[in-house]
């Protein structure tokens, strides 16, 4: 597996909001973590901008436009590598990780696994219980 790690939308969140209860612990991680490569994908960057835009998850005078020039400052540095390609959720290489969605609130969860199990990566995650979607053990890095 590549030593690489894409990330969750609230590892996005918390990375870029100061004022996010786990921002602490997510910058210190990314710090250890960015001599390695930690990736974007669309599917992520939709994500942080759709939150980033909702008053109940962001204080603050947040606009699209300041929030797309901060997606271009994380794709600027040297670490970060973006992705493009978001798999079809019917390919049966993604079975392992689809048969264990049981609602609405997995899907995107299952479509992050899917694009870091097509680019043999790991998927960084707050989230503990994404682990249970996981195809395999390794799959997840549940910051500490």
């Amino acid at each position: 597996m590549k030593p690489q790690a894409l990330l969750d939308i609230n590892v996005l969140q918390a990375l870029v909001w100061a004022g996010h209860v786990h921002h602490a612990r997510v910058v210190a991680w990314h710090r250890e973590w960015m001599p390695k490569k930690w990736v974007l994908c669309p599917l992520s960057e939709a994500g942080f901008l759709r939150l980033s835009l909702n008053r109940a998850f962001v204080s603050g005078e947040a606009t699209i436009s300041i929030l797309r020039e901060t997606l271009r400052r994380l794709h600027a540095q040297r670490s970060c590598i973006r992705i493009h390609e978001v798999p079809d959720p019917s390919d049966p290489r993604f079975d392992p990780v689809w048969k264990k969605v049981r609602d609405h609130q997995q899907v995107m969860d299952a479509m992050l696994l899917s694009i870091a199990i097509a680019a043999n990566m790991r998927l960084a995650t707050l989230d503990e219980k994404m682990g249970g979607l996981a195809d395999r053990d390794d799959r997840i890095i549940c910051i500490p």
